[in-house]
């Protein structure tokens, strides 16, 4: 649910649409032995259409927006 929710959030803040991007998750071991995850956001464009990685500088912002969404 939380890529789902910064997927639609980045989505709203570009202006365009959620199926522009796509999204995963990957369960992984993180250094400590502890079970973690790693979402990702990925445009869904051939080469790329450069939406995914504004996501990084937008972080802050993304992560209250999908709390709303979440909520």
């Amino acid at each position: 649910a939380l890529v789902s929710a910064l997927r639609e959030a980045l989505a709203r803040r570009l202006g365009v649409e959620t199926g522009e991007m796509g999204m995963s998750v990957q369960r992984a071991v993180g250094p400590l032995g502890q079970l973690t995850h790693s979402l990702f956001l990925f445009d869904r464009a051939s080469g790329g259409a450069g939406f995914a990685p504004q996501a990084a500088s937008m972080f802050e912002l993304l992560i209250a927006d999908a709390s709303n969404i979440l909520d």
